[in-house]
């Protein structure tokens, strides 16, 4: 009896292990998330899948090739619930998985969707706010590149109520534009998208949005301080 107790300590400890990917939040910004995988008893890996999922948004995919370690996610937007699922492929297959709760800064940035463009295409820009008191109105200027871009249409962002009066002016490579509530209505305190600017790519070139005297102020017409938290930059192929 006691050699067979024996052997079975002994079988215990021959045994492998259970194959496992670890994964932890390195960081997890307003723009930017870092996750780091630990391969615990897996002999090689061939590839990681990471699936990014975000709410009933379209999943995100990301390939890559053997053991990544580490995995930065530049494309997520400030005061957002994601989920990442990872898939390991090669000696044993083995997922894991880690939700991840973006940050909240306060100031206003701009948004280009799509990110990737081509010549003679359609694309969006936003002026996002986020955590601000108090808004009544706002007013400013973009600037931007009238030889490689055509600006088609500005409207509200649908932070605004649809009595909300928009002003704006295109002149040369800049847009002068103001929205604001009408007397008597409630100001705005929170985040959201005050802007839409609708282009149109002319040619190839580097694009560079730039948001110019921003002007946030509330219903007796002071200034709300608020920083430019993120600058854009696209490359138009």
């Amino acid at each position: 009896m006691k050699r067979l107790i024996l052997f079975l300590i002994f079988l215990s400890f021959c045994r492998k292990s259970e194959p496992e990917i670890v994964v932890n939040i390195d960081y997890a910004g307003a723009f930017e998330v870092m996750l780091s995988f630990e391969y615990k008893n897996i002999d090689y890996v061939d590839s990681v899948v990471v699936k990014r999922n975000q709410g009933e948004y379209t999943p995100q995919f990301f390939v890559f090739y053997g053991a990544v370690n580490k995995f930065k996610d530049t494309t997520v937007s400030p005061d957002f619930s994601y989920s990442y699922d990872i898939r390991v492929f090669g000696s044993d297959n083995v997922s894991g998985n880690i939700n991840v709760k973006t940050g909240r800064p306060s100031g206003y940035y701009m948004i280009v969707s799509p990110l990737y463009l081509e010549t003679d295409r359609n694309f969006l820009v936003s002026l996002e706010i986020y955590n601000v008191n108090n808004l009544f109105g706002i007013s400013g200027r973009l600037l931007f590149n009238s030889s490689i871009l055509r600006v088609d249409s500005v409207k509200k962002g649908f932070i605004w109520d649809g009595d909300d009066i928009l002003f704006n002016v295109i002149k040369g490579d800049t847009i002068i534009f103001a929205v604001t509530k009408q007397r008597g209505e409630s100001s705005i305190t929170g985040s959201g998208e005050v802007l839409k600017i609708y282009f149109s790519t002319l040619s190839s070139g580097s694009l560079y949005i730039q948001p110019d005297n921003i002007w946030l102020s509330d219903k007796d017409g002071l200034y709300l301080p608020l920083p430019e938290i993120k600058k854009s930059y696209v490359e138009i192929k």
